[in-house]
């Protein structure tokens, strides 16, 4: 850049002026790329270059503007659309008559389907130059997208009715429905909400008891499985009381046996006594 900078005025033109002729080379070799780079390069020169005179400022413009357009004119091969509506706006700033801006800049409106962006501009084309022929196609092939839009939009139109159970009669009344197409769909919707609420409140009916039937036989069985279950427990429990009064009455007997045998052998102890004392021990 400082190189650039440290150039005279004429050597930067035409430093700029050949970066453009190689630039038109890759172009027509349908190298879009390398044609942009070297149209960039010619524009570089142009960031440090201040014309001095009217007479180099004209030579400035002369080489500036193919560049800017030329450099649109690859970025429309490219289909980059946006890098395209600002080359053009920079060549409307150094000529703000440039048919060729005004077309480029439609085209990318058009590629868009911007159809009244595309409008203006090809119209402001037109205005400059009545017969161009690019121009004059461009006006076209715009027409021929808006009747395409308006037949694509019908198309969707009639189908999200179509969607609906309506048949759009005519192109242009693809929007509306019959009106007794719509009663008879709302009537037909009533009767299935109508037959559904029924069908919902017989099987409740049916099937509720059946349910509660079907609990209560589940727990019946519990319950009375638990009652059997207690007598069980209550009946061993009396079992092992009259084992336990047969087992005391059965030590008691022994117990006795034994103080009558000792009282007898002593001969001190009388029956009686005996009797007495094993009472008051139990």
């Amino acid at each position: 850049e400082w190189q650039i900078y440290e150039k005279s005025t004429s050597e930067k033109i035409k430093a700029a002026d050949r970066f453009r002729q190689e630039g038109n080379e890759a172009y027509r070799k349908n190298n879009y790329g390398l044609a942009s780079v070297h149209y960039r390069k010619a524009l570089l020169q142009f960031d440090y270059t201040f014309a001095d005179t009217p007479e180099e400022e004209k030579q400035v413009e002369d080489v500036k503007l193919p560049c800017l357009l030329n450099l649109a004119a690859c970025k429309c091969q490219q289909e980059e659309w946006d890098e395209v509506l600002t080359q053009c706006r920079l060549a409307l700033e150094v000529n703000p008559r440039s048919v060729k801006a005004f077309y480029r800049s439609g085209l990318a409106h058009l590629a868009r389907d911007n159809f009244e962006l595309a409008k203006d501009t090809l119209t402001s084309a037109l205005e400059i130059e009545g017969k161009n022929p690019e121009v004059l196609a461009a006006l076209r092939q715009l027409r021929k997208n808006m009747e395409d839009y308006k037949v694509r939009r019908r198309e969707v139109a009639a189908a999200m009715v179509s969607g609906e159970g309506g048949e759009p009669t005519e192109a242009d009344g693809a929007g509306e429905v019959p009106e007794s197409d719509v009663l008879q769909c709302a009537a037909t919707s009533e009767q299935d909400r109508t037959e559904a609420s029924e069908d919902e409140a017989d099987t409740s009916a049916d099937e509720m008891p059946a349910e509660v039937e079907s609990t209560l036989r589940k727990r019946r069985p519990h319950v009375g499985s638990s009652e059997a279950e207690a007598k069980e427990k209550e009946a061993d429990v009396d079992e092992d009381a009259e084992e336990d009064a047969e087992a005391l009455g059965l030590e008691q007997r022994k117990t006795l046996n034994c103080l009558l045998t000792a009282a007898a052998c002593l001969g001190v102890v009388s029956v009686s006594a005996c009797v007495l004392a094993f009472s008051s021990a139990g």
